[in-house]
């Protein structure tokens, strides 16, 4: 992708009005003088201590850098958005905020903390599974620019109010959120925005308050849906699931979570036989759910090289470290067999040495899966 390509692309993103407000310059030193103007106001009141708020006080601040990773594995290589928001005004106040939702996150009954969370989880599903399940992913669009704010804040309250002995009052915590999501400042090549709705990728403010909003989201679509999926799991924006009553139930069930919120509009992929998920090949094989691992077609495998100037550790690190993560994926011992071979000829496509490389793998050989999905 070149430049010219690039800008036209990202500028393409920026033209959606319901997100994007343009600006005429770059206002940053007056986000600043809001930002210490909210914080002199909580310390007056005694919402936040001298601690906190010589934490909060910034200067010198910089407007949100935009920046587009292209997806490679899709059809056109559309880019993903992201704010660079270091040394934003609001990005300390951003911080506290998103810190204070993360023990309700991690409470809630779909939540995933990553691929290994996953893989124990799906563990413990009860097997063997009903004749005709299928396996389903949905994937929210664009998930961060397209929370829809009011129904985020009533959500993000509710969840602030659940705390116990807050440090923070709840009225001043969303005074905080309010103050870093009304001046998301964004730039880009001379041009200068506002973030009208959601929060910017790359904001502290993100994780946690877009699954703060999810998880009120799922509530209100399992209370509409008649049929319920026998297991469902959510890594921010992506859905896992086990559908037991048949295709059109399914797409009815996906057609009313596109109903809760013209903003959160969801892709669906279902099938009974095998489904990816994060870095993860979920299959059903005789009513038993198998796991093992999925690379998209555009990895090219490119290990750190072992003319490297890294410590023999890091080195060694490496291809132990690689096979760890198979063995945890991989829920027959065939499929790790096969993916241990690999990454030895990866590796040693990359410089390294087989013997060199055998003694690590050899270390991960010995090792129980289930201790590895434990810690």
């Amino acid at each position: 992708m070149d430049r010219e390509d690039y800008v036209k692309k990202l500028k393409c993103e920026m033209s959606d009005s319901e997100t994007y407000v343009a600006v005429t310059d770059d206002k940053t030193r007056i986000v600043e003088n809001k930002v210490k103007k909210v914080q002199v106001t909580l310390y007056k009141k005694g919402s936040i201590d001298s601690d906190l708020k010589r934490y909060l006080t910034s200067g010198g601040g910089t407007s949100g850098k935009l920046q587009g990773n292209p997806k490679l594995h899709k059809p056109g290589m559309p880019l993903r958005t992201i704010v660079n928001g270091r040394n934003h005004p609001t990005e300390k106040m951003a911080e506290i905020v998103e810190n204070e939702l993360r023990d309700h996150v991690t409470s809630l009954l779909s939540y995933v903390r990553d691929t290994t969370d996953f893989l124990n989880k799906i563990t413990q599903i009860q097997q063997p599974l009903p004749d005709g399940t299928i396996i389903f992913c949905l994937d929210v669009k664009a998930l961060y620019p397209s929370v829809p704010r009011e129904e985020a804040r009533a959500a993000v309250i509710e969840a602030l109010n659940r705390r116990v002995q807050p440090e923070v009052p709840t009225n001043d915590m969303i005074t905080m959120m309010d103050t870093v999501l009304n001046n998301n400042t964004i730039s880009f090549n001379g041009d200068h925005y506002i973030l009208n709705e959601g929060t910017a990728i790359g904001s502290h403010l993100g994780m946690n308050y877009a699954s703060t909003y999810m998880g009120a989201w799922e509530t209100e679509l399992f209370s509409k849906s008649n049929k319920h999926p026998i297991a469902y799991f959510r890594f921010v924006d992506d859905v896992w699931g086990l559908w037991t009553h048949g295709l059109e139930a399914l797409k009815t069930f996906h057609a009313v979570a596109n109903e809760i919120h013209p903003r959160i509009q969801l892709e669906l992929r279902y099938s009974t036989e095998q489904l990816e998920f994060l870095d993860t090949m979920t299959s059903i094989q005789k009513r038993r759910l198998v796991s093992d691992l999925y690379t998209k077609p555009t990895d090219r495998h490119l290990y750190l090289h072992m003319d490297s100037s890294h410590t023999e550790s890091t080195k060694k690190a490496i291809p132990y470290g690689l096979v760890v993560k198979q063995k945890r994926m991989c829920s027959e011992e065939t499929d790790y067999k096969k993916h241990r071979d690999e990454i030895k000829e990866q590796l040693q496509k990359r410089g390294y040495n087989g013997r060199f490389v055998e003694t690590e793998l050899k270390k991960v050989d010995s090792k129980k899966r289930e201790n590895l999905l434990h810690t």
